[in-house]
């Protein structure tokens, strides 16, 4: 089986599963891997065609980035701050592929705002405002002399000394952000027990940023940073066929797997133990007698269940789902 190559920083097994949100969860043991921004990108053109731009999430997520403009422009942190912790708010529902499943539980989500309002107190303590600004005017002036002509009705930009100027300011600025990123304090409030590595981190955000390009000249500019996409082949994985035990969704966990992000309902769960993780304290709680966790109150959602036993299935796993960059 052909997949791509995409390793668990935790317990480094290979991912195994098709994937049904921007966020990688590991088969085996639930971390967190990374993260598809091709598939948060396709979600984003689908929210806002033609036929949904003017229904009220929309509008109202259009309104509260016009407030983010607004406040980036005048320097305003209070406003800028609020307006972002907004976006995520209204972003959970509008574009559920660009968060983890476990967004579906309130727990998640609070403990993502509150990390999503530290994240950018703290970057504008680091001088966010005046590095984007320094960064729009290096990069402005480039991306005004890109050459483009339309080929099919789409645009294909020609691959100059100026394309590969302007992708070198665009690499620098990702490696710079990622880096600064990953020693803020405020990580430790981050609401996944851990987060992926820099290069996990850095080549899906060159992958996002050249998705604007045609393929052809994408490929090119990959080429150019020396970060091709590199795919291994596998033998066929035995999947055991388990039931979440809060949603009962079906879950097709690779041998020797301990734990399984569900990602019909969000939750975490233990295989031996038979229980869930608490998503606000992360500790092991019974979901059968309880939905809410013993230790800190968090509710998880509860749906009724089906009587299914676990079995075992011989089919082979299907192959990798996407086109992201993986480690």
């Amino acid at each position: 089986m052909l997949v791509k190559k995409l390793k668990c920083p935790q317990c480094g097994g290979i991912k195994i599963n098709e994937l049904t949100t921007g966020y990688i969860y590991c088969d085996y043991c639930s971390a967190l891997m990374g993260y598809d921004m091709k598939m948060m990108q396709d979600e984003a053109k689908d929210v806002f065609s033609f036929s949904n731009i003017y229904k009220s999430k929309q509008r109202a997520y259009t309104s509260v980035v016009q407030k983010m403009a607004n406040a980036l422009k005048d320097e305003n942190s209070d406003l800028f701050v609020e307006a972002q912790v907004e976006l995520r708010d209204i972003e959970f529902d509008l574009f559920p592929k660009r968060f983890s499943p476990k967004a579906k539980q309130k727990a998640y989500r609070d403990k993502f705002l509150i990390y999503t309002k530290a994240f950018w107190t703290e970057s504008i303590e680091n001088g966010y405002f005046s590095k984007s600004k320094l960064f729009q005017e290096k990069i402005n002036p480039l991306a005004v002399n890109l050459s483009s002509r339309i080929e099919n009705g789409k645009a294909v930009y020609e691959y100059n000394e100026n394309f590969e100027e302007y992708i070198n300011v665009l690499n620098e600025f990702i490696k710079d952000s990622i880096n600064e990123s990953m020693h803020m304090k405020c990580l430790k409030l981050y609401p996944e027990p851990n987060t992926p590595d820099f290069d996990m981190f850095y080549k899906q955000g060159i992958d996002a940023s050249l998705q604007m390009f045609d393929t052809k000249t994408a490929k090119k500019a990959i080429n150019f940073l020396g970060i091709e996409s590199e795919y291994i082949t596998i033998d066929d994985i035995q999947l055991r066929e388990n039931r979440c035990m809060v949603c009962n969704s079906k879950l097709l966990a690779p041998a020797g797997s301990k734990s399984m992000v569900c990602e019909t309902c969000g939750n975490i769960n233990i295989f031996e133990e038979k229980k869930i993780q608490c998503l606000s304290c992360g500790a092991p709680i019974s979901f059968e007698n309880n939905n809410s966790c013993e230790y800190c109150g968090a509710i998880h959602i509860s749906f009724e269940k089906e009587s299914n036993e676990p079995k075992q299935t011989k089919k082979k796993s299907r192959g990798f789902l996407g086109k992201f960059f993986g480690v």
